[in-house]
């Protein structure tokens, strides 16, 4: 075996480990991206009374992640009971 076959070899078992360890962590995305947005629609609305639309716009906004599913992102919130 060349030189270039093992490079070869390497690279491609350095990516495909890359693409299985990416694919095992990519259930937790969508429960950590809502968990962050719900706390911080959470302590914009009722920390710094601020209006959440903006606070949903500039989040989704700043973190590019979020714009992948932000089309399944949905609240409500419930001044009264502070939730």
């Amino acid at each position: 075996m060349t030189s270039r076959n093992r490079m070869i070899l390497l690279v491609t078992a350095i990516i495909c480990g890359g693409a299985a360890l990416t694919a095992v962590r990519a259930h937790d995305a969508p429960r950590v991206v809502t968990g962050f947005v719900g706390h911080t629609l959470c302590s914009a609305a009722f920390v710094s009374r601020v209006n959440p639309d903006e606070v949903l716009a500039e989040t989704v906004d700043a973190m590019p992640g979020v714009g992948l599913i932000a089309w399944a992102l949905d609240y409500k919130i419930d001044c009264d009971a502070r939730q």
